[in-house]
């Protein structure tokens, strides 16, 4: 009689579960040229790895003692209208989640033609466990 019950308290419980604490995080620069040619998303941890990743780009303001970078870059896109940006940070028991919505041109939209490379640095506390991107479906 107590299994048709708990069932269902399991699933609530699973979905709880998955919603993380907030990890605060800092948008240090995000714009639609900065020159990330490909997609990109990357946890970097010391200047000496921005610096072997991006040579051309300046090394953004983290204390790399005690924070690290993130960086999610679109790619080289064809035209304006598209946008990357980083809606929250969450940490759960396993992991640490970073949560990206990417945005492009509705279609048929009148855009401008022009390349674009849509990007966002951030910065956190350097984390305890392994960092995740996923996509922001809300």
């Amino acid at each position: 009689m107590t299994m048709p019950l708990l069932l269902p308290f399991l699933a609530l419980l699973a979905v709880a579960q998955e919603k993380g604490e907030p990890v605060p995080f800092t948008v240090l620069s995000k714009g639609t040229t900065g020159g990330f040619d490909g997609p990109v998303e990357k946890v970097v941890p010391s200047k000496k790895e921005w610096t072997a990743a991006w040579p051309r780009h300046p090394v953004p303001e983290v204390d790399f003692g005690k924070d690290v970078a993130l960086v999610v870059a679109f790619g080289t896109k064809p035209s304006s209208g598209y946008s990357v940006e980083i809606t929250r940070v969450e940490k759960t028991a396993e992991e640490i989640r970073v949560f990206v919505r990417r945005t492009v041109p509705p279609k048929g939209s009148k855009q401008a033609t022009v390349i674009t490379h849509p990007f966002v640095v951030a910065r956190m506390a350097k984390p305890d466990c392994k960092v995740v991107f996923v996509e922001d479906k809300d």
